[in-house]
C-alpha cells in the first residue's frame, strides 16, 4: 500500500511562496524540530482585528476520496491552534487543538469521515490531523491558524504572539502516515514509511570508501608486494635445483674449481662407482 502526499513545500518550508500568509508572517527555522533540527518556523500575528494563518490552496482530490491533513505544533504565546479545511464546495471546517493539554476543543462537523486527532510528539510538539472525505472534485485546501481561545480565530492580535510549526503534510488516506518530505512533487510513502520520487529524502546507499585490511592473514603492503615475493620464492628454489645437481653430478662451484684449477685435459670425470673387485677373488 502507498500514500501520495500531495502539499509542495511540506516540510517546513513556510517561509516559501507556496505558503499564502494572511495576517500573519513567518519566522524560518527559528526553533527546535521534532527531529531535533532547527528547522522549525514560528507563525507571527500582525494586529489586525482578524483571522491570522498560512494556507496552502489549489490541490486538486477526486470525489469519495479520503484526504488528512497534518502538522506538527508548539505552543509560544499562543496556547491554541485551529486547522481549518474547505473542500471543493469551500465549505469550511475548523477544528480546534490546545497545544498545553494535548486535548481537542470544538470540532467541526459536516464534512463525510471527518476525525480529528492530537498526538505528543514530545518537547511540547504536538501532531495535529483532521481527516474527511471530498465530496466532490475539486480544490482542497487547508489553513493553519492561530487562535487565541477555543472557537475563536478571530480576534485582535499584538503583532507579536505566535506559535511553532513545523512538518505540514496533505495525504491521500484516512489516517497519518510518517513525515514525507517535499520540495515540489508529490510524493509517494510506501506503507513502511519511506519516500520516494521527485522531493523525497534520498537515502540512497552509497558505496563506502576502501579500508585495509587488519588482523591475521590480512594482506598488507603497497601494490607489488606479491609479484616481489614471487620472485624471492623463485630464486631460492633455483638456488635449491643448482646445489641438488652439484651434488648429484660432484660439480665443483667456480670458486673451488678456481682454487684447485680445471681437471686435467683427457681426464674423465665420472660419478663414484662401486668399488673394483679384484678378478682373483671371485670363485
Amino acid at each position: 500500500m502507498s500514500r501520495i502526499s500531495l502539499g509542495q513545500y511540506s516540510s517546513a518550508q513556510f517561509e516559501a511562496a507556496s505558503w499564502g500568509k494572511t495576517r500573519a508572517s513567518v519566522l524560518a527555522n527559528a526553533a527546535l524540530a521534532p527531529n531535533g533540527t532547527m528547522t522549525a518556523d514560528k507563525l507571527v500575528e500582525d494586529t489586525s482585528n482578524n483571522s491570522h494563518f498560512v494556507a496552502r490552496t489549489g490541490t486538486q482530490i477526486a470525489a469519495g476520496t479520503s484526504v488528512t491533513a497534518s502538522i506538527f505544533v508548539k505552543a509560544a504565546e499562543r496556547r491554541w491552534f485551529a486547522l481549518v479545511t474547505a473542500d471543493s464546495a469551500n465549505a469550511f471546517r475548523t477544528t480546534y487543538f490546545d497545544l498545553q493539554t494535548g486535548t481537542l476543543g470544538v470540532v467541526s462537523q459536516g464534512a463525510a469521515g471527518h476525525v480529528a486527532q492530537i498526538v505528543a510528539a514530545g518537547n511540547g510538539w504536538y501532531r495535529c490531523s483532521v481527516t474527511q472525505t471530498q465530496a466532490a472534485s475539486g480544490n482542497f485546501n487547508f489553513y493553519p491558524s492561530i487562535a487565541s481561545a477555543n472557537g475563536a480565530t478571530s480576534y485582535p492580535g499584538d503583532g507579536a504572539s505566535e506559535l511553532c510549526l513545523w512538518g505540514a503534510q496533505l495525504e491521500t488516506g484516512a489516517a497519518v502516515s510518517s513525515v514525507i518530505p517535499t520540495e515540489a512533487a508529490g510524493t509517494t510513502v510506501t506503507k513502511g514509511g519511506r519516500a520516494s520520487g521527485r522531493g523525497a529524502d534520498d537515502r540512497r546507499r552509497k558505496p563506502l570508501p576502501a579500508q585495509p585490511l587488519s588482523g591475521r592473514g590480512a594482506l598488507t603492503g603497497s601494490t607489488g608486494a606479491l609479484p616481489r615475493q614471487r620472485r624471492s620464492e623463485r630464486v631460492r628454489i633455483c638456488v635449491l635445483v643448482k646445489i641438488f645437481v652439484r651434488k648429484l653430478f660432484n660439480v665443483r662451484p667456480e670458486a673451488d674449481r678456481a682454487q684447485h684449477g680445471p681437471p686435467d685435459a683427457g681426464t674423465e670425470h665420472r660419478p663414484a662407482s662401486r668399488a673394483q673387485v679384484p678378478r682373483s677373488s671371485l670363485a
